[in-house]
């Protein structure tokens, strides 16, 4: 599906004062889906209509990304998305849902998980209450990532001025370092991405995603912990050609939850929703079938 085509389709919430597109499609129990970095709701399209069969899909692109509002002075941390996706979910008036998260989507998911568990610990409604989590290259151990030369230019202290620097060639390079060998994306896909990326002004807050790695420094326990604490189930998913969540991270991950498998998909990288949809598909698939009470 062209990207045209997508977001034709649906429409824009008024989330927080800012314009957060919507993809929405199927009927069923609610799976919000949430992209990564480099990505947007469309990087989804390849899974939306087999999963529309079983699923409410809700697939918002995150603010910033996509065709949502790029303001220069919003927080773009996971802590604030998080924030404006429970607004998003009271906007829809949808309180029980799972997640289907990849990359820095991953990492709301899990946010989104702890806050519900913390206010059911002090005995308040949780309000907005993730069922499970189907986690794909989540970075839960930001030591052992090895970010792309990109982000690493884009989270310096002269990353402000880089981001107005970037090319296409640059972006396609990038995309391919976070890709596995056999499922670097298309000239076609790259296009596509970066008229996305770049659409509406879209450079100028590039540097703000790209420091999300100095947040996980400082959280990455916390969301590490939500993980050992939690009842509800969950499965983690990783690309092992992925340098920001790949097959560096297996060991810290075995002892961090050792009763955790951790699927590794393939030759794949960061992305394998875009990557190998057909790789990803049965995972969660037979997830969802085992969780089904």
């Amino acid at each position: 599906m062209k990207p045209s085509e997508w977001y034709q389709q649906h429409g824009f919430r008024d989330i927080d004062g800012h314009r957060v597109f919507v993809h929405e499609q199927g009927e069923g129990p609610v799976l919000l889906c949430l992209h990564g970095m480099a990505g947007a709701s469309w990087s989804w399209h390849k899974l939306v209509e087999p999963l529309s069969r079983q699923f409410r899909m809700v697939i918002p692109d995150l603010l910033g990304f996509g065709y949502s509002d790029r303001p220069k002075d919003a927080r773009y941390s996971v802590v604030a998305h998080t924030d404006r996706l429970e607004s998003l979910m009271a906007e829809l008036s949808v309180e029980r849902f799972h997640v289907l998260g990849q990359g820095i989507g991953a990492m709301a998911g899990i946010e989104l998980m702890a806050r519900a568990e913390g206010r059911l610990r002090e005995g308040r409604d949780p309000r907005i209450d993730p069922a499970s989590l189907f986690l794909v290259n989540p970075p839960l151990f930001a030591e052992f990532s090895q970010r792309p030369r990109v982000e690493r230019l884009l989270a310096m202290q002269f990353g402000e001025l880089f981001q107005y620097l970037g090319t296409k060639k640059l972006f396609w390079d990038y995309l391919n370092d976070l890709s596995g060998p056999y499922s670097r994306p298309t000239p076609t896909e790259v296009n596509r991405l970066w008229r996305m990326m770049t659409r509406d002004g879209g450079r100028r807050v590039w540097s703000a995603h790209a420091r999300y790695h100095q947040e996980l420094m400082r959280r990455g326990k916390r969301w590490i912990r939500g993980l050992q604490e939690t009842q509800r189930p969950f499965q983690v998913v990783a690309g092992p050609e992925d340098p920001i969540a790949g097959h560096r991270m297996e060991a810290a991950f075995r002892r961090a939850l050792p009763e955790q498998r951790r699927t590794m998909v393939g030759k794949l990288g960061h992305a394998p929703n875009f990557e190998a949809p057909d790789k990803l598909l049965p995972l969660i698939e037979e997830f969802h079938e085992e969780i089904q009470p």
